[in-house]
């Protein structure tokens, strides 16, 4: 049996028709969901932006840039976010850092001391590196400020 860029699939059982794309063959359904992922991406860069100061959100925005590293990726549990589930909040709000220079300086200090002195040892000890080097250089541009 072929299966050609023509193959249609709206014969076959457990096939959903309503789920199929219409007159389109495989090659185009996966270079838009390509184009989808690309788009989620650029989306990505943006997705936890926070509502503090200018200066505190230009010194975020300049370690991103320096480092590479995203301190909140989606499948690691921060050291950000143990930190506020521990003070009673049930998850990361986009207001940890608190509104001013001084407040964001002493909660990165707070992150960066649980990075140094872990209460257990760390799941994922490599992450938690990456962390450190975010957090020392948000502090360091904090500190520039």
């Amino acid at each position: 049996m072929r299966i050609d860029t023509n193959y249609n699939s709206t014969n076959l059982v457990g096939v959903n028709p309503a789920k199929k794309q219409e007159n389109q063959c495989f090659s185009e359904v996966m270079r838009k969901k390509i184009d989808n992922t690309d788009t989620y991406e650029k989306q990505q860069e943006d997705t936890f932006k926070l509502p503090c100061s200018e200066e505190v959100m230009q010194a975020y925005d300049k370690t991103l840039k320096d480092t590479g590293i995203d301190p909140f990726p989606m499948n690691r549990i921060s050291t950000a976010l143990v930190i506020h589930v521990e003070q009673g909040k049930e998850q990361l709000s986009s207001d940890f850092l608190g509104n001013t220079v001084e407040s964001a300086k002493a909660m990165v200090k707070k992150i960066l001391e649980r990075i140094y002195n872990p209460i257990s040892p760390p799941a994922h000890p490599e992450f938690v590196a990456k962390e450190r080097v975010f957090y020392e250089k948000f502090l360091d541009n904090l500190n520039a400020l």
